[in-house]
Order: C-alpha cells, then sequence, then structure tokens
C-alpha cells in the first residue's frame, strides 16, 4: 500500500526520499570529487561508493536549494534518516560518513555552509534507532497541515490525521513514561527533548477549540468527543484479520503496521471501511485495481511505506526502511 493512500499529508517526505535516491548524472562531477577527496578507510571507500555518493549529492542539494530556519531543518532531518537506514546495518561506515561529511564542509566550493552538519546526524542517530519516535520528528513538519484537515471533517484526510494522531499520542505517554522520568531523563536527553518537542507542537491543536475535544488528550489518549464517523480500531483489525489469511505469499510480504491501522494484509478491506467512512471514496476507488484489489504504486513508494509504517526490512540496495514500528 502506497504511503501516499495511508497518510498522503506527509507529501514532503516521500518526495523527499524519492529525490534521495535518485542516481547522478553519468558525467556529476561528484564522481571525481568523491575520487580525489574522499580519504580511503581500509577499502570501506569503494564498498559504500554507491550510497555515499549520493549522500553528497543531497547535501549539496540541500545547500543550494535556499532552505532556510524550520524548511532546512525538515529536509536535513529527512536526509539524516534515509542516511541512517541505508547504512545501519553496516558496522564499519561511521568513521567515513563523518569523513564524507567533513570534506563536504571543507573542499566543496563555492558552498559556504553545510545545513545539515555531521554533529547533529550524529545525535539524532539516537532517535532513529527507537524507530516509533521517528513518526514524532515528522509531526512537527506537519502539524499545521493536519490542524487544517482537522478542521473540515468532509475532507478525505480526516479520519487518516485522527488514526495518525492517536499513533503518535500513543508513542508519547509509552516513551514518555519508560524513559523521561526525572532519574531517567539524564540518560535520554534526545529522546526526552523529542518528546518534548512534541508536546509543544500538540498544543497548538489543543488550543484550537474547534478541533481540541476531537483528537487524542496528550496525557490519557482520551477524546472527550467520540469520532462517530471514522473507523475504529477493533472494526480494522477485525476485517484485515480476515484478509490476513488470504496466502504465504501476502502474509510473507506485510508486517504490523502502527497500532491505529492494525496489521494489514489486503489493501482493498480496509480502503472499503475508509470508504465507507469518508468522502474519500471516489478519490481511493480510483486507486485500487488488480484482481487482488492491490493498489498500483511505484515500487518506491511502496518500499517506503513498509518501512515507516511497519514492513519488512530490507538488504542494502535502493529501497531501505522507514522505521515505524511498534515496540
Amino acid at each position: 500500500m502506497d504511503i501516499n493512500e495511508i497518510y498522503p499529508f506527509l507529501d514532503n517526505l516521500v518526495s523527499a526520499y524519492k529525490e534521495f535516491d535518485k542516481e547522478l548524472e553519468i558525467n556529476d562531477e561528484l564522481y571525481s570529487f568523491y575520487d580525489t577527496e574522499v580519504t580511503d578507510v581500509q577499502g570501506k571507500k569503494q564498498k559504500y561508493k554507491h550510497i555515499f555518493l549520493k549522500l553528497l549529492k543531497n547535501l549539496q542539494n540541500i545547500a543550494n536549494n535556499g532552505y532556510i530556519g524550520s524548511q532546512a531543518h525538515e529536509y536535513c532531518t529527512y536526509l539524516y534518516h534515509w542516511l541512517y537506514l541505508n547504512t545501519k546495518d553496516y558496522d564499519d561506515v561511521d568513521f567515513l560518513i563523518s569523513i564524507i561529511f567533513n570534506v563536504f564542509e571543507t573542499k566543496k566550493p563555492p558552498l559556504k555552509i553545510n545545513k545539515c552538519p555531521y554533529n547533529l546526524y550524529n545525535e539524532q542517530k539516537v532517535i532513529f534507532k527507537l524507530k516509533n519516535i521517528v513518526k514524532l520528528s515528522y509531526f512537527r513538519f506537519n502539524y499545521e497541515k493536519i490542524i487544517d484537515i482537522l478542521k473540515k471533517r468532509e475532507n478525505p484526510n480526516y479520519c487518516l490525521c485522527q488514526k495518525y494522531l492517536e499513533e503518535c499520542v500513543n508513542t508519547y505517554r509509552t516513551m514518555k513514561g519508560s524513559h523521561c522520568s526525572k532519574n531517567q531523563e539524564v540518560n535520554n536527553k534526545e529522546l526526552c527533548s523529542e518528546l518534548t518537542q512534541f508536546n509543544a507542537n500538540y498544543y497548538y491543536l489543543t488550543r484550537d477549540l474547534t478541533i481540541s475535544e476531537e483528537i487524542p488528550n496528550i496525557y490519557t489518549g482520551e477524546r472527550k468527543i467520540k469520532l462517530l464517523n471514522c473507523p475504529s480500531n477493533e472494526d480494522i483489525s477485525e476485517l484485515t484479520s480476515h484478509d490476513g489469511t488470504r496466502s504465504d505469499s501476502a502474509a510473507s510480504d506485510v508486517k504490523t503496521l502502527p497500532t491505529a491501522l492494525g496489521t494489514i494484509a489486503g489493501a482493498t478491506s480496509v480502503l472499503a471501511l475508509l470508504y465507507k467512512f469518508t468522502p474519500a471514496g471516489t478519490f481511493l476507488h480510483a486507486r485500487i485495481r488488480g484482481g487482488e484489489g492491490r493498489i498500483n504504486n511505484s515500487d518506491y513508494a511502496d518500499d517506503v511505506n513498509k518501512s515507516v509504517f511497519g514492513g519488512v526490512e530490507n538488504s542494502y540496495d535502493n529501497s531501505y526502511n522507514i522505521g515505524y514500528e511498534t515496540m
């Protein structure tokens, strides 16, 4: 299932990852820059050349795109996570990664500033390793879009946003209680800082009186007003549990999505349920094709979705996982 179908309001995320994963042009000067300027470390320079050329390309593109403020922070976060996911299975790359960042900062004219410095990547790896927390990082860049959607119940993404909020709040409450008590916070600074940031961003939703009673309370997880026009978690779980027995091959390709969506092994029933409860029927129906009711989409988007929402992990190639996994 395409991430654009489940959480279409994360459009910047998907487009960024597509851009990050593009191959370099054959005559790109970064090939010669890499060969001449990057110091080899026990043969690893050639071994990981494919991914580090892309890293240089992406650092250069972000620096040249004129991003400022929160926009630069957003795309650097996406890039850092992309890099982590492409290298996390290898225990011999960290030093070379630091070299790549340093070479880019010091020897890549005419750029004066690297907007995505290595020290921030090194700090954020703590968050990336706790895969369920990444969704909170992405929330900070999308909460304004979510507010706009929640103000209009007829919006086709209304129920999807509500489910997303449930996931984020559940993650926040769980991690806050288990990792950020007074005696634990000193050992979990990056994690607790991320949770504090989420709380601050979520406040903008709770202070909006037009939606505050319909969203989960960040401390209890409960809503003051029950959602009547969105499918419940139980409805989705029941449908997907039946679809999950379709075939061994289908089951092998699908793992648990975040709690709010349950286990999805067949796209048709879930989307049919969303069709029933939202005005998005026409939009969703147009996306469903094929005898098995699967959604046609690019292999890339499917890989992104699997990893963001709990899919199968892949080895080092053009597919990689954006880890939203239940803990």
